[in-house]
C-alpha cells in the first residue's frame, strides 16, 4: 500500500497545502471581520511606514505591487532599514516567504512572511499575529515547541512578519525521501513534541485546527545518507528531530467564533467532518494521523 500525494501547492514557508482544500481551514471572512474590528494593534517598529492605518489600501509610489498584491522586491533589497533580503523561501495565495538578515539582531537570519497588499490577507494577519503575541507571552523562552515570532511591522500595506529560521517541514522530508518513514524512535521524538505543543496551546484555551505534517518544522533539516541493502537504494536519516509546530493563521481562542469546517481533509476529526461542533480534541485525532503518517509513510484516510 503507498500512497503518492503529488497534489499539493505551495502555501506558507515550506507548507504545501492540497490545493482542493485552500482556504476552507481558516475562520470565516465574516468572523475574521468582526475580530478584527474589536482587536488593535501597535508595531513594535520604530519607522514611519509602520504608523500607516492597517486599512489603507492605497500603494504609496516608492512600494510596488504585482497585480495579485505581491511586494515586488529583490535580493540584496532592504526593508526597514533592517532586513536585508536574501532568498524566496516560499509562495502562496497569502503572499511569499523570504529569507532575510536581521542586522538589529546581530546578523541572524530569520523567515520574513510579506503579506499581499490585500485587504482579507491582511485581516488574517491581523489574527495570526494576535495568536502568535499570545503565545510569546505564554512561553517567553520558547520551550513549548512552537514557532517564535520575532518582529511585525506594516510596510506600505505589506503585513510582514519576523519568525526564527527553520528547515523543512516533516512532510517535504518525507517526499524529498520518497516517502521513507522514519525511524520509530525518531518519531516519538517528533510525536512528544507535537503533544506537548499542542498541550500548552490547549492550556492557553486556543486549538490549532489545522495539524498536519506540513505544518510540523524540524528546526534544522541536516541529513545523513544511509545506504538500503534491501531496497538497493540511498535513504535520508534526519539528523536531529526538535520541531516547531506553525501556521497559526486559522487557530482559534476557545471563546471566539468556531466555523463549521476546519483542517485539511487528511487529518479532519469526525465530529468536523459530521458537522456536529468541535473544540480542542480535534487537534487529538489529527496528531494521531499525523503519528501514523510518520510511521508508515501514507495518509491513514487516503481521501479523494
Amino acid at each position: 500500500l503507498f500512497y503518492n500525494r503529488n497534489n499539493y501547492c505551495l502555501h506558507a514557508t515550506f507548507d504545501y497545502r492540497r490545493s482542493e482544500d485552500r482556504g476552507i481551514s481558516y475562520r470565516s471572512r465574516k468572523s475574521s471581520r468582526r475580530k478584527h474590528k474589536r482587536r488593535r494593534h501597535r508595531s513594535r517598529s520604530n519607522s514611519p511606514s509602520s504608523s500607516r492605518s492597517r486599512h489603507n489600501t492605497r500603494r504609496p509610489k516608492n512600494a510596488e505591487d504585482d497585480n495579485e498584491g505581491h511586494l515586488i522586491y529583490r535580493n540584496g533589497g532592504w526593508l526597514q532599514e533592517r532586513y536585508e533580503i536574501t532568498s524566496t523561501l516560499g509562495e502562496g495565495t497569502f503572499g511569499k516567504v523570504v529569507q532575510c538578515i536581521d542586522h538589529r539582531r546581530g546578523g541572524l537570519r530569520v523567515a520574513l512572511k510579506i503579506i499581499k497588499n490585500v485587504e482579507k490577507y491582511r485581516e488574517a494577519a491581523w489574527l495570526e499575529i494576535n495568536v502568535l503575541e499570545k503565545i510569546n507571552e505564554k512561553d517567553p523562552d520558547n520551550k513549548f515547541h512552537c514557532v517564535q515570532m520575532y518582529d511585525w511591522f506594516d510596510y506600505h500595506g505589506h503585513i510582514c512578519i519576523s519568525f526564527e529560521l527553520l528547515g523543512q517541514s516533516t512532510f517535504d522530508f518525507l517526499k524529498d525521501n520518497n516517502y521513507v518513514p522514519y525511524p520509530i524512535h525518531q518519531v516519538k521524538h517528533m510525536a512528544y513534541q507535537t503533544c506537548h505543543a499542542v498541550n500548552f496551546l490547549h492550556n492557553s484555551k486556543l486549538t490549532h485546527t489545522d495539524l498536519k505534517p506540513e505544518n510540523i518544522l524540524f528546526v534544522n533539516s541536516d541529513y545523513d545518507i544511509v545506504y538500503n541493502v534491501e531496497k538497493k537504494r540511498d535513504e535520508r536519516v534526519i539528523k536531529n528531530t526538535p520541531t516547531r509546530v506553525v501556521d497559526f493563521g486559522s487557530a482559534t481562542f476557545d471563546h471566539e467564533y468556531h466555523s463549521t469546517i476546519v483542517s485539511t481533509r487528511h487529518y479532519r476529526a469526525p465530529e468536523v467532518l459530521l458537522e456536529l461542533g468541535w473544540s480542542q480534541p480535534c487537534d487529538v485525532w489529527s496528531i494521531g494521523c499525523i503519528i501514523f503518517e510518520y510511521y508508515l509513510g501514507f495518509t491513514l484516510f487516503q481521501v479523494r
